[in-house]
């Protein structure tokens, strides 16, 4: 649900996120040469620039604006994402793209390692947002950009279609990264389901009027490590999990539902040996690609 960008893979066990790139430094924000040493997280604020190519079509009313982040004591300047009104009439208007109240900051090494995030305003009847990450080292009295994307978080259109994805990082001592991605997806229809059904965890209801439905609940933990290397980040590995939290499922219905193995699924989840249901975390892929990042801010498509 999401457009993404492929990082490119090197060859061997271990390789590059794509995305730190020479001249960055230059190209994303300026700095002072004190920003190691003075980076105050509360000194800071959101500057707005008008987009002077904005169109009518794009912005119902023109306006449209790149928002940076500035800190005051260090001369940094990292762009976030893009916000526009839309405006009807003379006494209503509706905001969206970023939201300022969103905005965190948080280091993940003290005074050497941000983390960046941030998301949409709600749109729609049912509600779309995307949220927004960078991961900015200071190295050096200079600060450049390790990692940044953006992707959709919230999409709901009524109760037969909804999903939900959220990314959390975290930073070991030995210069290790940990992105932790959990993505939920809720699937239904009134009637009766395919058999075999396409949707993993298929259950059936019967509404107030009698009739039947059905409905699907699926919730996926993808996990990459990088490790630091200077001023890039190293790919080390990748897993993906199913979380069945409490809910005892089949064994079958994840053979069936993910395209494994009952030996492939025995093999990366020992403790499953001999069952017939699970619950829990259970381990889907060990050999999951390196993090795919995407630039679409929830305005007007790629930026």
């Amino acid at each position: 649900m999401r457009p993404q960008l492929p990082l490119p893979i090197g060859r061997g066990t271990a390789t590059c996120l794509g995305i730190v790139l020479s001249g960055m430094i230059c190209g994303c924000f300026t700095a002072s040469r004190h920003a190691a040493a003075d980076l105050d997280l509360a000194a800071h604020r959101v500057e707005q620039v008008q987009n002077q190519h904005a169109t009518a079509n794009e912005s119902p009313d023109g306006t449209e604006w790149q928002n940076f982040l500035v800190f005051t004591n260090a001369n940094i300047r990292i762009p976030l994402a893009r916000a526009a009104v839309a405006r009807y009439g003379a006494d209503s208007h509706e905001n969206y793209g970023f939201d300022p109240a969103s905005l965190k900051l948080q280091w993940l090494k003290e005074g050497e390692l941000l983390w960046i995030s941030w998301t949409t305003v709600h749109r729609g009847s049912g509600g779309y947002t995307h949220d927004g990450h960078v991961i900015l080292q200071v190295h050096a009295n200079r600060p450049r950009e390790l990692f940044r994307d953006c992707f959709q978080s919230i999409a709901k259109a009524g109760w037969r279609s909804k999903y939900y994805s959220a990314l959390k990082i975290s930073y070991d001592d030995d210069r290790t990264f940990t992105l932790s991605r959990r993505t939920t997806e809720i699937n239904g229809d009134m009637g009766t389901p395919k058999r075999p059904s396409s949707l993993p965890f298929t259950t059936t209801f019967m509404n107030d009027d009698g009739e039947p439905g059905y409905i699907s609940r699926v919730s996926i933990i993808e996990s990459w490590r990088y490790k630091l290397a200077g001023t890039k980040l190293v790919f080390i590995d990748g897993t993906k999990a199913v979380d069945l939290d409490k809910e005892a499922q089949p064994l079958e219905e994840i053979v069936n539902g993910f395209g494994i193995s009952r030996a492939t699924l025995e093999r990366m989840n020992p403790v499953l040996n001999g069952q017939h249901k699970a619950t829990g975390i259970v381990l889907i892929n060990r050999q999951l690609k390196q993090y795919e990042t995407a630039s679409y801010d929830g305005l007007h498509g790629d930026k």
